[in-house]
């Protein structure tokens, strides 16, 4: 058997590990050092909601399937149903976060998986260590889970791993490409956010045209079409795994907002009218265009909807000067409206970092031309998606024409494609 040289081959990873739980301690102390917990407010919420399901459950032999408190009623196939499976793939989120709690551990495989991804493109475990801090630290990941967004940041961790499989594969190693591809995906499924992954669905596909288009120029044809088969095995093998989560999903789809509706909007005239409901409901979070540059310059829209600004502000100062009493100065200065961008409000702006643009600009003229066209190409892209009804004229034809895009709202989410292309 080949030897393992511990120091080259095992250190590395170790030490990225170690640097991955450190960070995770840094930002989650309070709750490993005083027991406490983060108070999400949509989990909270969440919470509240399920609790009627779960006192059903534990006081009876069979399962509930409906929750009255709910909107106006609804199954719970999305809200705390467990499905056949999910105990194996339960086992495996929590041995891939090393059993650290909720949210801290969705923070952890963050970095991870972007550590294994850069792996994957080969590059130095202790340069990737850096790469995958940069991915794990988005603003948009922190607020996210500030929020209780866990889903959402879940299946945006398994992205990178998602797209390391597929290029272990691309480079003909089959086996662990198939391997970490249906691992992969069966873990981004079963983290139930339909719209991030159709958002990886992309970025996986504008890495296969780039492929594609360079396997025809060195006559490598056939590879690819394998490579394809074998992705596609993978990828069957993962929507096996969770088959009762999609399915059940499918089918109430239809019967909610997200299937046709049941009424006709009229005018105020009795006649029948086209309001377009549904694109303003899926563009209402849409951000302006100079907002991308807040991927730079955080707070270049003014930051988070509301902000304690302090007292000794400008704002602070012209109120006092202007004679304002102090305790009002404080209340309005406590949480003074700090956001002048499309949303109707924001926990904060989408950063990356400005390090990380800098050397995205820098990698777009040396990085290997192979790469280089699908990151920049999927960044525009996503950056164009996110401006939804202030570019019309081409997020309305996407709307109109794009399987499933009109299923899912906040827009602004199609950022995550290039937070993930960014770093890369």
């Amino acid at each position: 058997m080949p030897s393992i040289h511990f120091k080259s081959q095992v250190l590395p990873h170790l030490v990225a590990v170690l640097v991955f739980l450190l960070i995770t301690f840094f930002f989650f102390g309070p709750a490993f050092l005083e027991n406490k917990t983060l108070r999400q407010e949509d989990v909270v919420q969440g919470q509240g909601i399920t609790k009627v399901t779960n006192d059903y459950n534990t006081s009876h032999d069979d399962v509930a399937l409906w929750n009255p408190r709910l909107f106006g009623g609804m199954p719970t196939y999305l809200v705390g149903l467990n499905y056949g499976g999910d105990a194996v793939l339960n086992q495996l989120q929590k041995i891939f976060s090393l059993w650290l709690p909720r949210p801290s551990s969705i923070f952890f495989k963050s970095m991870l998986c972007f550590y294994i991804l850069l792996l994957a493109f080969r590059v130095r475990p202790y340069l990737a260590i850096v790469g995958a801090i940069a991915y794990g630290l988005s603003t948009f990941t922190v607020i996210s889970l500030g929020a209780g967004h866990n889903w959402k940041v879940e299946a945006m961790a398994y992205m990178p791993l998602v797209l390391a499989g597929v290029h272990t594969a691309f480079i003909r190693n089959y086996l662990w490409g198939f391997a970490l591809t249906a691992l992969a995906m069966a873990l981004e499924i079963d983290s139930n956010h339909p719209q991030i992954t159709y958002y990886l669905l992309f970025t996986v596909i504008f890495y296969g045209v780039s492929a594609l288009v360079y396997a025809a120029r060195e006559d490598r044809l056939p590879y690819f079409f394998k490579t394809v088969g074998v992705l596609t095995a993978a990828v069957l093998l993962a929507i096996g795994a969770n088959l009762g989560r999609l399915w059940t999903t499918y089918e109430y789809s239809t019967y909610s907002t997200r299937g046709p509706s049941e009424l006709t909007a009229t005018t105020e005239t009795g006649g029948a009218g086209d309001v377009n409901t549904d694109r303003d409901y899926v563009f209402q979070w849409s951000t302006r265009k100079l907002e991308a540059l807040t991927l730079l310059i955080p707070n270049f829209f003014g930051g988070a909807t509301a902000f304690d600004i302090g007292t000794d502000s400008e704002l602070g100062e012209v109120m006092l000067t202007n004679n304002v009493p102090r305790q009002q100065i404080q209340q309005y200065t406590t949480n003074a409206p700090t956001y002048w961008g499309g949303k109707p409000f924001t926990g904060g702006p989408v950063y990356v970092g400005a390090i990380i643009v800098f050397l995205f600009v820098l990698g777009c003229f040396i990085v290997e031309g192979r790469h280089r066209y699908w990151m920049i190409a999927i960044t525009v892209f996503s950056i164009m998606l996110s401006w939804g009804r202030f570019f019309p004229a081409f997020n309305y034809l996407l709307f109109d024409i794009l399987p499933l895009y009109n299923k899912f709202r906040t827009v602004e989410m199609t950022l995550v494609m290039g937070m993930l292309a960014l770093p890369l």
